[in-house]
Parts: structure tokens; C-alpha cells; sequence
């Protein structure tokens, strides 16, 4: 099995990169991570999804 390097970039650098990105990245300590398109179907799911947990965590006294 192949072991997979992480690639860990400054801040600075990370900046570079964002300001002639297409896509919207996030850095957190030095990795970088893509992040969801802005579809009607990636809505919908996050919308699924939060229905679900509120459903399940307001009988618990918590809040979503």
C-alpha cells in the first residue's frame, strides 16, 4: 500500500495560491482542503442532514 504525503504550506503561500484560484480553499495549520460547490444539490443535503440532527437533538435539550 502507498503511503500518501502531506504537503503542508505556509500561510503565506497558501495566500499566493488562493488569490489565483478558481476554487474556494480553506487553510487550517498549514493544509489545505477543498471545499462543497455552491449546488442545489449540496443544499439540499446540508438541509437533509440538519433537519435530521435537529429532530433528534431538540428532545435532548441541545440546539443545532
Amino acid at each position: 500500500m502507498e503511503v500518501r504525503q502531506i504537503r503542508w504550506i505556509t500561510a503565506a503561500d497558501y495566500l499566493k495560491q488562493e488569490a489565483v484560484s478558481t476554487t474556494k480553499p480553506i487553510y487550517c495549520a498549514g493544509l489545505v482542503t477543498g471545499t462543497a460547490d455552491g449546488s442545489v444539490e449540496h443544499a439540499t443535503v446540508t438541509g437533509n442532514l440538519l433537519a435530521m440532527v435537529h429532530s433528534e437533538m431538540r428532545w435532548r435539550g441541545c440546539r443545532v
